[in-house]
């Protein structure tokens, strides 16, 4: 495995990275390039440890998803949506490791 890389590797760093651009979202009015730099942390965002064919599917669709959203013309609906199931997953990902995880009342 390389020692390097430009955007990262693995599975929650990755959508942690993603998430890390969450509060940009905010304040740029031009969605493209939020998901444009947001979506760069998604390239290599691995998903075969996840254990449920289901989490797995849909790990991979939200990935699918933001990176054609990168290129193509997300809405405001697309960001925002982009962002909450990325922290869905996560809070998923570590049920299915079988980690005691909760909903936080205060995202």
């Amino acid at each position: 495995m390389s020692s390097r890389s430009e955007y990262g590797k693995g599975l929650s760093y990755c959508i942690g990275l993603f998430l890390a651009h969450a509060e940009r979202a905010i304040i740029f009015e031009n969605h493209m390039g939020w998901f444009n730099g947001a979506a760069d942390h998604l390239f290599d965002m691995q998903t075969k440890t996840i254990n449920s064919d289901e989490l797995r599917k849909r790990a991979e669709m939200f990935q699918e998803r933001c990176l054609q959203n990168r290129l193509g013309s997300p809405t405001e609906a697309d960001m925002l949506w982009a962002i909450q199931e990325a922290k869905n997953l996560l809070l998923e990902i570590d049920l299915d490791a079988g980690i005691p995880a909760i909903h936080a009342d205060w995202e």
